[in-house]
């Protein structure tokens, strides 16, 4: 062991002396430090700019540490006592860090920036461009939001001429579920792939007797479809509902009386309870049943005097509904906040807009960011409006972000759905029986419009999405060749 430590220790001094002496470095000083720009390898000082790192460590026993990821004072620690800040390791090189650390100062692989989504793939960031891929390439929370603004190919179901053109469209599982009534007037519901295939059906809902209409779906918490409809009884058009059986549609669940003398207007599950929002003598209504038990409903609130109502369920507790107010004879659009108490409901009415009109409203959960995005039209004059879901101590304040595009002219159906943080609108009416799609995100920014105009018929459009990129706008009226029979059409949506 001593002979391999000589032997160690001379080919050291050897080196020391062949440095000192090739290359005119000095040794030591007494205290073990070198002269200023110089730098300690093998127990001689060099020149710092001499030694690239190969020969030794780039440091001084009376160096200074610096923000640099190296041991500048040959104590064997990194960057100690530098004061720090919290930075983020950036993991793929694209500028934008992932995960959080402790850092003294940017450097290799730390960056200031954070809020990578992927910091494993250096085409998503927060500055990225977001493509048409099923990814969330900007890390915004949403997938291919923007881009979603090519209608495919109309597809015809051809299930016989309709009897009216008001449909009901839900998303469950990879799937469509379109309610409506056909030639004969009975209810009846299809099961559809988004890119227009009829995968099940016709099932019937309700036979004719009554003559069903005004269908209305809700999927709820546990998958299940519910499905509400008006129908004559005694006299009355009451409001009705059941549940669909999906995987047996020939047993559906029993028919269950909701609320007498009212249309259905919406249906929105919350929690463990159906809220059935209905409409009716210049009546706003809403009654609650325990989804498990439809028999068991709450009292019938009375919210305020209009013509139809749409509401969502919020992350802060209530249900938000807009609606089309009657007052003095004046039609307006209102938005109301409602208390989902299961023994009564408390009304927090506030003013949307005063433009009448035909409308929907659909809401966005993004993390602690949920808006509501409602649409209005009347004439020709479309608007939008967003605000934020808001809680109960704090009313919305909406703020319009335009119009909806200008076709169709004068907008008699709108629906407006919600997915992966961004909003769809479809729009139909007249003239030309045209109906218009496109996307919203939460900025209030519109993709480009897709129009598509029917025949013979003014169609009633519905949107939904099972996937980022994959859903369907589902519509009744005439294929534009002309055909005077009324059927259902899928458009799937697509990227451009």
């Amino acid at each position: 062991m001593r002979t391999l430590m000589r032997t160690q220790n001379s080919k050291r001094a050897q080196m020391a002396a062949l440095l000192t002496a090739v290359m005119g470095m000095s040794a030591c000083g007494d205290d073990g430090s070198c002269p200023e720009g110089m730098v300690l390898a093998m127990g001689v000082c060099v020149p710092d700019e001499d030694m690239g790192g190969d020969l030794g460590p780039s440091c001084t026993p009376t160096g200074e540490e610096r923000c640099n990821g190296s041991d500048d004072d040959c104590d064997g620690d990194v960057d100690e006592g530098l004061s720090t800040a919290l930075l983020f390791e950036d993991g793929d090189a694209d500028g934008f860090g992932g995960v959080e650390v402790e850092a003294c100062g940017p450097g290799s692989g730390i960056v200031e920036v954070g809020g990578d989504c992927d910091d494993s793939d250096g085409d998503i960031n927060p500055g990225a461009t977001e493509t048409c891929n099923g990814e969330d390439d900007d890390c915004d929370g949403a997938t291919d939001e923007g881009v979603l603004t090519t209608l495919g190919t109309p597809q015809r179901l051809m299930l016989d001429n309709l009897s009216s053109s008001d449909i009901a469209l839900v998303a469950t599982g990879e799937d469509l579920i379109v309610a409506y009534r056909d030639d004969g007037g009975a209810l009846q519901w299809v099961v559809v792939n988004p890119d227009g295939t009829l995968v099940s059906g016709p099932h019937l809902a309700r036979t004719a007797t009554g003559a069903p209409n005004d269908p209305v779906m809700a999927v709820g918490l546990d998958g299940r479809v519910l499905l509400a409809w008006s129908e004559e009884t005694g006299g009355t058009r009451d409001a009705m509902m059941r549940y669909l059986n999906l995987d047996t549609p020939s047993s559906p669940g029993p028919v269950v009386p909701a609320v007498e003398d009212r249309l259905p207007n919406d249906l929105v599950f919350f929690g463990d309870r159906v809220f059935l929002f209905v409409a009716g003598d210049t009546r706003l209504d809403v009654r609650s049943f325990l989804a498990s038990d439809l028999s068991s409903p709450s009292s019938q609130v009375f919210i305020k005097s209009g013509y139809s109502i749409r509401a969502v369920a919020t992350p802060a507790g209530f249900l938000q509904a807009a609606y089309e107010d009657y007052t003095d004879s004046v039609a307006a659009i209102d938005l109301d906040r409602v208390v989902a108490d299961p023994l009564g409901l408390e009304n927090v009415p506030s003013e949307l807009t005063a433009d009448p009109g035909f409308y929907d409203i659909a809401l966005v959960e993004r993390g602690d960011d949920t808006r509501v995005l409602a649409v209005t039209s009347d004439e020709g004059t479309k608007r939008m409006f967003m605000f934020d879901a808001g809680s109960l101590g704090s009313p919305p304040t909406p703020a319009e972000i335009g119009s909806p595009g200008d076709s169709p002219a004068e907008a008699q159906s709108v629906d407006v759905e919600s997915f992966d943080g961004s909003f769809d609108v479809v729009l139909c009416g007249e003239p030309g029986y045209q109906c218009s799609y496109r996307n919203v995100a939460l900025d209030g920014t519109q993709s480009e419009p897709v129009v598509f105009s029917m025949a013979n018929y003014i169609p009633d459009g519905e949107v939904a999405r099972v996937a980022p990129n994959r859903g369907a706008v589902v519509y009744s009226g005439g294929i534009p060749s002309g055909t005077t029979e009324h059927d259902l059409y899928v458009q799937p949506i697509g990227c451009r």
